[in-house]
Parts: structure tokens; sequence; C-alpha cells
């Protein structure tokens, strides 16, 4: 009897051979198992998930103070994070804000009417940052979701509002490129001056994602499940249509179901699909059914010999 061994593999996203756009990422099946069209061929995926690089992304934030259009103050805040492969990126975010607020110094002499117009706000219970770092989720007037992350100032709104001539006036400088790649610091959307927000769209929050394939033709908008930090219990299996060299995966945010996840554009962080390529598996269940069908009735045999021996 013949058992076929199914063929093991690992399909990686920084493999040259593979296609990536946007959050499509294109992958190529082995040639020597895909070359024979005669067959039916299946796919069982046992694995699901995203390396996530170790990277130390820093930046220097340049921040003015200004009072009525005249400088209190300027000074360079360094600001930086190490990433290691648990790190989101909200945790980024915290630190971001936590090591601006430390290493900000307020206590320069110059700037004494920054300091007598936040107390002034405390009393009122207003306690605006100076400078705020965070990511959101939007939608684009053209219907399509977005990840992005914003630097802005929260004293410039309030102080507008307030109609105080104090604002402050910031921009970055000297990013690394783990800085440039996790935040697609090149794409910055365009700014109306330098007191308005900062912004970088297309970037991932390095969190799970949910993927689909069309591999899973039938399967409802053709999901095949989320990444994931353990194997799959058990291999989930897909019958390949038509004559397929290559099948493709889209990964989609888990906070927001409609947000793209786009991977930094330097391929440090890879996209794995660990699975088993099988031929025809029928024909072999077939055999294997057969043959637990003949097992029972063998030991079914010989449990009726054993209690007529027992009885005589």
């Amino acid at each position: 009897m013949y058992r076929q061994i199914p063929l093991s593999v690992a399909f990686s996203s920084e493999n040259p051979d593979v296609k990536i756009k946007g959050n499509r990422v294109t992958f190529k099946f082995p040639t020597d198992w895909i070359v024979n069209i005669n067959e039916e061929k299946y796919i069982g995926i046992t694995n699901m998930y995203i390396t996530r690089a170790f990277r130390k992304v820093d930046f220097i934030l340049q921040v003015e103070i200004e009072n009525d259009e005249q400088s209190l103050s300027a000074q360079n805040i360094h600001i930086y994070k190490y990433f290691k492969d648990d790190t989101t990126l909200q945790q980024c975010m915290t630190s971001f804000n936590e090591m601006f607020e430390k290493k900000f110094n307020i206590e320069v002499q110059t700037l004494q009417p920054l300091r007598e117009f936040l107390a002034q706000l405390k009393e009122k219970g207003s306690r605006p940052q100076l400078i705020d770092f965070h990511y959101e989720f939007n939608e684009n007037e053209d219907g399509t979701h977005d990840c992005q992350f914003v630097v802005f100032s929260p004293f410039n709104e309030v102080a507008k509002k307030k109609e105080n001539p104090l604002r402050i006036r910031f921009q970055i400088s000297e990013p690394s490129d783990d800085f440039k790649n996790v935040f697609n610091y090149d794409a910055m959307l365009p700014r109306k001056n330098e007191f308005s927000k900062i912004v970088t769209p297309g970037i991932w929050d390095r969190k799970q994602a949910i993927l689909f394939s069309n591999i899973a033709k039938g399967v409802e908008n053709e999901f095949i499940g989320h990444t994931r930090t353990s194997p799959l219990p058990n291999p989930k299996y897909y019958k390949l249509t038509g004559f397929n060299r290559e099948f493709w995966i889209d990964m989609f945010s888990t906070h927001d179901h409609n947000c793209p996840v786009f991977l930094p554009p330097d391929h440090k962080d890879c996209l794995y699909i660990e699975a088993q390529l099988l031929n025809s598996p029928s024909q072999y269940c077939k055999i294997y059914a057969s043959f637990i069908f003949i097992t029972n009735d063998l030991i079914h045999d010989l449990i009726h010999d054993l209690i007529a021996d027992k009885n005589k």
C-alpha cells in the first residue's frame, strides 16, 4: 500500500521571487510540485505568522516656543525606541510621549510666559500636552481605510482657542532608516505650516493581521484566518482550482478590518505561510479508509473467536 507524504514548505515574503504590491503578497508554488497539471492538488495551511524585526527607531524633534512670533526657546529632543519582536506601535507611542515629557526643559528662564499660561489652564482643569505622538485609523474621502502616524500639539489648539499668542513650532529631523521604514516617513502628507500636525499614512500597528487568499475559493470573502503566535492545531486544507502556479495573500488590520496592512518596505518584517502540499489526497484517503475498515473486521472476528473459546 502506498501512502503519500505531504511536501512541507514555508512561503516567505522576503524571498526575491515574491511579489509585494500594497497589502497583497503573491507567492509561487514549487515548480517541481506544480508541474503535473493532471493531478488534483491541495494545500494544507499549518501556520501563518509575521516575524517582527529588532529595530532602533530614532529621530530629532526640533521644538521652538514662540510668543507673538518671537522665539523664546529652541530645543532639539532626541526621541528613540528599541523594537523587540513583540513591541507594538502603541508601546512605541507611549515611549515617545514619555521621553519628550522627560527631556523637554520647560524650566528655561525665557519660558516663563509658557509656565504661567500652563498654570492658568491647570487651575481651570485643562492640561494640554505640548506635543503628542499617536496613531489612528481613518476612513479617507475615497472610502479606503488607513492607519496613520500623527505628531501634533494639543497646546497649539488650546492656545489658539484661548487667543493666546504662544505657539509651538515643531518638525522631525535626522530620522533613522528604521524610523523611515516603520513610519513610512517618505510619504508624509503636506503640512500647512510648522505649527500643524505631521501625518504619515500607510503604517502597520505591528499587531496580528487578518488574512484572505485566492486559495480559499468558495469560502466567504476568501477568509483563511489570521496570523498567529503558535501553529494551527489542525491544518486547513484547500483544493486548488485551475492551473495555479502562484497564490496571493491579502493582509488587513485586526483593529479595522477594512484597513490594509502594509509591511515596512525594507522587508525586515516578513509574512510566513507554512503549509503541506498534496496531490489527489482523496485516493489515499480511500486507501486509508479501506485499511481501517479491514482492520476493524479483523478485530471483530478476533474478539468473536476469543469469546467462543472462553465459552467452551
